[in-house]
């Protein structure tokens, strides 16, 4: 019995996690990805991030190191903001797809407080549909 509860529990647990890192949506990934980069579980917003194999090879870094530089990056905005008295806050808008078979888009991003309290920075952001759902790019 205990056997059986556990795997029903590690089964549960997974399909959690994927639900909280994979999504069919773009503007989900993208709200998804930047709330958790800002508010500190780079562990969530790490597996939405796709880092195309061609800026690695121009940074000469592997993945996991490209990866650790945004997380402390946002950890370093995420001080700023707070030394500031602000908060990160973002807005996700509207997607648009870039390609016919909408497996790119590219998502309006607002990061609001990111250097004071009236700051605000607004970008297009990519992304792309893979086998585990959307992602972030970074290239």
């Amino acid at each position: 019995m205990k056997t059986l509860f556990r795997s029903l529990l590690i089964t549960l647990a997974a399909t959690a996690i994927g639900i909280a890192y994979a999504s069919d949506d773009p503007k989900d990934t993208a709200q998804t990805f930047f709330t958790e980069l800002f508010n500190g579980d780079v562990n969530k917003a790490i597996p939405l991030m796709h880092v195309p194999p061609e800026t690695l090879k121009d940074t000469g870094v592997d993945e996991a190191v490209f990866k650790g530089k945004i997380s402390t990056v946002a950890t370093m905005m995420r001080e700023e903001a707070k030394k500031a008295g602000s908060e990160i806050s973002v807005d996700v808008g509207d997607v648009t797809y870039t390609n016919d078979d909408k497996t790119q888009a590219k998502v309006h991003v607002t990061i609001k407080g990111k250097e004071g309290k009236d700051s605000e920075e607004s970008d297009d952001i990519p992304l792309i549909k893979t086998e585990d759902g959307w992602k972030v790019v970074f290239d």
